[in-house]
């Protein structure tokens, strides 16, 4: 048996994934037969932020058929293991019917609050299958972090984990960042921060120090790097003892030492909060000044 998902309103796709009235569930038997349908009313919040991919998860969902969907939404439903095919529209019986007879595939539709990790707004982060990777591997992007961060499967240990965080810094694929953040601490992340840190850096390259644990079946695991960067005309470096868990085979970024560094003047933007400290703490700027 399959069990599709259907972002609805009013008996038909709701082109808004975060903001729908409801879920019609639509079991499919072995002859791609529609033999059950349910409905399904939301968690509070919006999308993926809210409880909603667990939830899906326990009932048994594999593929969400949808409208518009963000990047971020995207990627954690598919690191769930839930296939997203965007750009249905229409009647929710025909599109899952358009979908199981082959007439629907992913058009790769978001929501203008999503970005493609294919295509950035600022300019295109697209890359050839022979595009080395940014987080220094040595690997093509496709054969190390651009699955990771696409969504497409996920990072199967703490350092790969950590690797994918800097290439998507470097291919500014914010969503991710908060995605593969552990949702414990998503309240102090914030993506328009980020953002404005990393669009005013140029990468240099990435440096690993040290992992422990982190392996497939581990719990836990921490991964030492350096990030070297320019700001302003500045070299920088960004080092860092990164501490990360494993839930449902699942790895998320759950928190970091930074080391300290000599206090700089910063040209712009203002300092982020999860920038290290200006003060030379050691500590994250949200964990110190920025309280």
């Amino acid at each position: 048996m399959l069990k599709i998902a259907l972002p609805s309103r009013d008996g038909v796709i709701d082109e808004h994934f975060g903001h729908c009235e409801y879920y019609t569930l639509l079991t499919v038997d072995e002859t791609r037969n529609i033999v059950k349908e349910e409905r399904l009313t939301p968690p509070p919040g919006c999308g993926c932020k809210s409880n909603i991919v667990p939830i899906l998860v326990d009932l048994g969902v594999s593929v969400l058929v949808g409208g518009n969907m963000g990047e971020g939404a995207v990627m954690t439903l598919r690191r769930h293991g839930i296939e997203v095919v965007r750009g249905a529209s229409g009647p929710v019986h025909e599109a899952a019917r358009n979908w199981l007879e082959g007439r629907l595939a992913d058009r790769q539709e978001l929501c203008a609050s999503g970005r493609s990790v294919g295509r950035r707004a600022e300019g295109s982060t697209h890359m050839s299958e022979t595009t080395l990777c940014p987080c220094g591997s040595g690997l093509a992007l496709d054969a190390c972090c651009g699955p990771y961060v696409r969504g497409e499967k996920p990072a199967p240990t703490a350092e790969a984990l950590m690797r994918s965080r800097y290439s998507a810094h470097c291919l500014h694929a914010f969503d991710y960042l908060d995605t593969s953040t552990h949702p414990a601490m998503r309240e102090d992340v914030s993506v328009d921060e980020m953002r404005a840190w990393s669009e005013a850096v140029e990468w240099k390259g990435l440096e690993v120090l040290s992992v422990k644990g982190g392996q497939p079946g581990d719990e836990t695991g921490e991964v030492s790097f350096v990030a070297h960067y320019v700001l302003g005309g500045v070299p920088q470096e960004l080092r860092e003892d990164s501490f990360f868990r494993s839930e449902d085979g699942v790895w998320y970024y759950a928190d970091g030492l930074v080391h300290g560094q000599e206090p700089f003047r910063r040209e712009a933007p203002k300092v982020g909060r999860n920038e290290p400290c200006p003060c030379g703490s050691g500590r994250k700027f949200k964990k110190c000044c920025g309280k």
